[in-house]
């Protein structure tokens, strides 16, 4: 069987060679952050419709919420109790 071989050490490997930094697009406006204009269009686009499709969502089912029932036995709240002063089985 024959003896694996190790592979060499990281040392003997040479260095990547370093990637330089980027640079804004200088066709790009200030305040654009990388977008371009054919992009920020069509995200313009596309948030419009959403916001269409929602106002007309709204238009024909808005939610409303009806009269409240009157109800003859409303819920009572029990009294309140001291912790400081209660006795213990009331706090139980």
């Amino acid at each position: 069987m024959p003896a694996l071989s190790t592979p060499p050490p990281h040392r003997d490997t040479p260095p990547l060679p370093s990637t330089p930094p980027t640079t804004p697009d200088p066709a790009a406006p200030p305040g654009s952050w990388g977008w371009t204009p054919t992009q920020r269009r069509a995200l313009a686009t596309l948030l419009a419709l959403l916001l269409i499709f929602l106002i007309i969502e709204t238009l024909h089912r808005p939610a409303r919420i009806s009269a409240p029932q009157s109800d003859p036995h409303p819920l009572r709240l029990p009294p309140l109790l001291d912790p400081n002063t209660a006795p213990e089985a009331d706090l139980a």
